[in-house]
């Protein structure tokens, strides 16, 4: 897959109502779960702090398709303006 699709596609997914929907009610039910786990329970402590920290890694991996999308999308439009400016300055061959 190329960076574009993959920028279009995560755009599309981050502005998604029933995926926004999914990522925070993961997220609120893993806090409700640390928040009724017993003090003493530090092994699932420790395991749904785990769950929090890869939904947040996920969500930040998902923009990072974005922003390399944007980056992509910078770069062909400065390829194109530069081959404009040099076939204005050279005249086309």
């Amino acid at each position: 897959m190329n960076d574009l699709y993959l920028a279009k596609s995560a755009e599309s997914l981050t502005k998604d109502p029933a995926f926004r929907a999914a990522m925070s009610g993961v997220r609120e039910a893993l806090v409700q779960r640390l928040e009724e786990c017993p003090i003493a329970d530090t092994v699932m402590q420790h395991e749904i702090a785990i769950s929090l920290q890869l939904l947040k890694q996920i969500e930040r991996h998902i923009k990072s398709f974005v922003t390399t999308g944007e980056l992509e999308m910078a770069k062909k439009k400065d390829e194109i303006n530069w081959l404009k400016r040099a076939k204005a300055q050279f005249g086309a061959y």
